[in-house]
């Protein structure tokens, strides 16, 4: 059923971090003076700019480019401006709300040129993102809108009050100052590239082509014909007669329509629970909306709306500009399922890159130190020696965090992704000493002590004392089993946490398909993919958050510039 009788100007696709920084950085469109609205060139729109465009729901369901029947748009303004966000959830910024355990961990700090070797292999693909729109950008986006922000000694940014919801409610109010509205609980479903179709136009039987726009009369006589010597023929014949010349796509008296081959047209297809009332969330910044879900009743009874329309309804909407932010896989409670991932190798035949979790807590057999759950070590290495390969994985003196059922911290989170069942996990506890070194210092440490073995430990290497009774109840006496274990525990890993823990999604969209100054789609021009969405993942310490916003402006920039170029 399509109910949108706009086409809009961009439509968002998931109201998480990346698609509301993308909102609140797309500046509010203008109109100059005695200008046409932006979009009235558009070649859909007819040569006279006095009738509107008729479209069909009904092609919604099949893989045609062909809109027909009728789908009234306003004839003042055929392309209205307005700007929409779909999130299939009932809330916004869920999993913002999670970071750094409510906290916010925003953004790094230091320099800039550091960040690239932070995401990985594909840290240098999106080094001119970055670079253009950095940490500092952002902490001055966050600063001048009045959310101050504080830097710890390692490097963690966070807003000053320590409150993700701040962040969240700037980002809305952004979002809806800029145009935007949100429609809940709208899981997309098919996208439908319309930028070569062939669309039914003034309420009556003729047909336009997006590579060249033609008036009533001159196209009134080739509804069958889309072959370009028809067409052709067609101009010919009106050329003669016409009161006004027919415009063609090489044109140059008609200059709204220079461009027409290349403007982008999108249909976006989306379904949705009947008992959730469209464009209502479940939650408003991070509180219940006690009126969301709740059916239309009249004196007690269901409405009839309720009876007729099936289990989901299903909606179409048009939009210029598309802007993909719909997440990984991680958390899927919080709608980053990875369902938009075969909804754009179905529907557009994108490539996606093997999906994996990252950022996640590992279990390891025999795993001692369930008793000394929130013990944690600030400066331990962690090194996944694989089971099939002879890549080697390793940190370098990151915080470690012991857990009831398993590993965790950033010495953990960050080589989660390179871990697999049967690879040795191996621990230094003392990092950077090594083996040698620990030996000879618990040599001399032992000469002449009075003490206990875990309270020589604890005093030497300043360890906390329960792990240090723990380890010399395993290790015993022995300096070399001692020095052994304190600089290279081993442990064989038995599972990596899945995506219901994991905070990130390795994998996802190939960047060998996306421009990476702009996030737009090499081959599918007005198409745009930010965020998580794409194979780009970062290390823990807000390093996804920066490139949520990165990349969010990049979009953003490059969508502003394309309506002013389009309004001149």
């Amino acid at each position: 059923m399509t109910e949108e009788n706009i086409i809009y100007d961009t439509i968002i696709v998931g109201a998480g971090a990346s698609g509301l920084f993308c909102g609140a950085a797309m500046e509010k469109l203008t109109q100059k003076p005695g200008k046409q609205p932006i979009c009235d060139g558009h070649p859909l729109i007819c040569e006279e700019r006095k009738q509107p465009i008729s479209g069909n729901e009904d092609a919604a369901s099949g893989n045609s480019h062909h809109i027909s029947g009728k789908h009234p748009i306003s004839s003042k303004y055929p392309f209205s401006g307005k700007r929409l966000i779909l999130e299939k959830t009932g809330s916004a910024g869920t999993k913002l709300l999670m970071s750094g355990n409510g906290q916010c961990n925003i953004t790094h700090g230091g320099s800039i040129k550091a960040f690239p070797a932070c995401y990985g292999k594909n840290g240098n693909k999106i080094r001119s993102c970055l670079y253009k729109h950095n940490n500092l950008s952002l902490i001055n986006f966050l600063e001048g809108n009045g959310i101050p922000t504080q830097t710890r000694n390692d490097g963690k940014v966070f807003p000053a009050s320590m409150d993700a919801h701040d962040v969240l409610k700037l980002l809305m109010q952004k979002t809806r100052e800029n145009g935007f509205e949100i429609h809940y609980n709208s899981a997309v479903t098919q996208i439908d590239n319309l930028s070569d179709a062939k669309v039914q136009c003034c309420d009556e039987k003729i047909q336009y082509s997006m590579a060249a726009p033609y008036c009533d009369k001159a196209l009134q006589d080739a509804n069958t014909a889309y072959d370009k010597k028809a067409l052709h023929a067609s101009d010919a014949a009106h050329d003669a007669s016409a009161p006004h010349k027919a415009a063609t796509s090489n044109d140059a008296s008609v200059p709204h329509h220079t461009n027409a081959f290349h403007a982008p047209l999108w249909r976006v297809t989306t379904t949705s629970p009947v008992s959730k009332m469209n464009g209502e969330p479940d939650q408003i910044n991070g509180k219940p909306n006690k009126t969301s879900g709740k059916p239309n009743r009249a004196n007690g009874k269901a409405s009839k709306a309720a009876e007729i329309f099936p289990e989901k309804s299903k909606k179409t909407y048009l939009t210029r500009n598309l802007v993909i932010a719909s997440g990984g896989c991680s958390y899927p409670s919080t709608g980053s399922d990875g369902s938009m991932f075969q909804v754009l190798k179905e529907s557009l035949s994108m490539q996606v890159s093997k999906l994996r979790p990252a950022l996640s807590p590992i279990q390891v057999a025999d795993y001692p130190y369930g008793e000394l759950a929130g013990i944690s070590f600030e400066n331990a290495q962690v090194t996944i020696v694989p089971k099939k390969s002879e890549k080697i994985s390793s940190s370098q003196g990151e915080a470690l965090l012991f857990t009831h059922k398993d590993l965790s911290g950033p010495a953990i989170l960050n080589l989660s992704k390179y871990a697999a069942q049967g690879d040795i996990l191996k621990i230094n506890y003392l990092y950077p000493l090594q083996y040698q070194q620990a030996a000879q210092r618990l040599k001399a440490a032992f000469h002449g002590a009075k003490t206990s073995v875990s309270n020589i430990i604890a005093a030497e290497f300043d360890l906390p004392k329960r792990f240090c009774q723990l380890l010399s109840s395993r290790a015993g006496s022995s300096i070399k089993n001692l020095a052994k274990t304190l600089t290279g525990e081993e442990f064989c890993i038995i599972s990596v946490s899945g995506f219901q823990k994991s905070m990130a999604t390795s994998g996802g969209i190939d960047l060998s398909q996306i421009n990476p100054a702009t996030m737009e789609c090499k081959e599918h021009p007005g198409l745009f993919i930010i965020g998580e969405a794409l194979d780009v993942d970062g290390m823990t310490g807000g390093y996804n958050l920066q490139f949520a916003y990165s990349s969010a402006k990049a979009a953003a920039s490059a969508i502003v510039q394309a309506n002013a170029k389009a309004s001149l």
